[in-house]
């Protein structure tokens, strides 16, 4: 049984812990009433006041929190300063936070081991107060022990703050900044998981990056060169591009593109493009497409012959060794270049049946349907590195600004420039802003002229 007055302080201490405040542990009710006052008069503002309180005390804080939140960290903040030496010790070991213990040269010396205390006190704070942070970072994704510089995990969170608070447009931009393809039925969520992924990845070190790749199963083969000299932020960058590459392929593998069968990534890319492409086809431009095969369509009508023509891209750009499995798979002879095998494949799967001994003879007439089908029905530009015209003292201008010979194809300019939009990313160079501005601008502009040259546009 308590004394009257030991149960008093009970009830006491039990209100006084609704407000964060641990009475018992605190010197005094007199400390205990201060940081009341100060809870208080925090509970009364809003959040931007509360932040500002939070920069001065050094905790971190999110660009949108709630008020309730920041209260209860700023009210943490008080009580520690007020905790003895011996209970902050124990509130660090509980959170796993790293100190480093002061101790007196002289331990009989009572102002040295006051000194040490004190020391050791402000210590212990610091370290409280990288909790509170790698907490916050942590709730985004970030992990602070995973990053060179703490400053740099920062940057990484505010960056994914920036991102969740921009609607589903402003995401759509932003990724294709990113050099990618965007599908039209990529959802906000997408966009998001997409968007956050790199900005954590481009700021890792290279063994985390490494880790990461290990986790995602992305291989980490060919990083360095017969040379045998790369620097660690080519292979970064190497890596960061893989592993985004990855994190589309698990999403487009959901919408039918098998990427691990393709010839490579950038094949898995130019797909992508092409479906979108498709979807502001009308009737007429869909049959027309189909024709080119050779094709009768019938009374097919645009949905489904836009989807057949989606399969045949994609078994354009299967590997030889994946494309003769799928003849083999549909009893198709495999035997033959690429276009003869995807011809048999449509005949086989689409063409009445009637029909099927006619396809020698259709085959061999309209030359243009072999050559159609490993050309992208978006644009009628052949798969692959093509000779290119030659380039103008502009475009010459342009691949430079890539990195990039005049010979280059498409799937170089579009690996350069994912690689320097990552690189010179205003967000990623807050340290010169309009210096990255400029260049980024220059990236872009270039990439763009040379998409369109590439694809046989005017690059005006």
């Amino acid at each position: 049984d308590f004394r009257r007055a030991d149960l008093l302080q009970v009830l006491a201490a039990e209100t006084w812990a609704t407000f964060g405040i641990p009475l018992r542990q605190l010197p005094g009710l007199v400390v205990a009433c201060g940081i009341l006052d100060r809870v208080q008069r925090w509970q009364a503002r809003g959040a931007e006041d509360l932040k500002t309180d939070c920069i001065r005390q050094g905790l971190a804080y999110e660009l949108a929190p709630e008020p309730r939140v920041l209260v209860r960290r700023l009210t943490d903040r008080a009580v520690w300063d007020h905790l003895p030496v011996n209970d902050l010790r124990q509130l660090c070991q509980a959170r796993g936070a790293k100190w480093q213990s002061v101790q007196a040269a002289d331990a009989n010396d009572s102002m040295q081991a006051s000194r040490a205390e004190r020391q050791e006190r402000r210590e212990l704070i610091r370290a409280l107060v990288d909790t509170v942070e790698d907490e916050v970072w942590a709730s985004k994704g970030v992990d602070v022990r995973r990053f060179d510089d703490r400053d740099v995990a920062v940057s990484c969170f505010r960056g994914i703050e920036r991102l969740e608070a921009m609607d589903e447009e402003e995401l759509r931009e932003e990724y294709e900044l990113l050099g990618m393809p965007l599908e039209p039925e990529a959802t906000r969520t997408d966009l998001l998981a997409r968007l956050r992924s790199v900005l954590i990845w481009q700021d890792l070190p290279l063994e985390e990056l490494l880790a990461d790749c290990k986790a995602h199963e992305v291989s980490t083969s060919g990083l360095v060169p017969a040379c045998g000299i790369v620097s660690v932020e080519d292979k970064r960058m190497v890596l960061l591009e893989r592993l985004l590459a990855g994190h589309c392929a698990k999403d487009w593998e959901k919408r039918g593109i098998p990427v691990a069968r393709l010839e490579s990534f950038e094949s898995a890319v130019e797909i992508v493009e092409e479906w979108a492409s498709m979807l502001d086809w009308d009737d007429r431009r869909a049959r027309t497409e189909y024709g080119n095969f050779g094709l009768p369509h019938g009374d097919l009508k645009r949905p489904e012959l836009i989807q057949r023509l989606k399969e045949l891209l994609v078994w354009s750009a299967f590997q030889l060794a994946e494309l003769r499995k799928e003849c083999y798979k549909h009893g198709v002879s495999a035997m033959g270049d690429r276009n003869e095998l995807v011809m048999r494949l449509a005949w086989r799967m689409w063409a009445p049946e009637s029909q099927h001994e006619s396809y020698e003879e259709a085959s061999a007439a309209p030359q243009k349907a072999g050559a159609r089908a490993t050309r992208s029905s978006a644009t009628g530009q052949p798969r692959g590195p093509q000779a290119q015209k030659p380039a103008t003292s502009q475009l010459a201008s342009f691949f430079a600004a890539l990195g990039l010979p005049a010979s280059a194809g498409p799937e170089d300019v579009r690996k350069a420039y994912r690689r320097l939009a990552l690189q010179h990313h205003p967000d990623k160079n807050p340290e010169r802003p309009e210096e990255a501005i400029k260049r980024f601008r220059i990236v872009k502009e270039a990439y763009e002229k040379l998409s369109s040259h590439l694809r046989g546009k005017p690059g005006e």
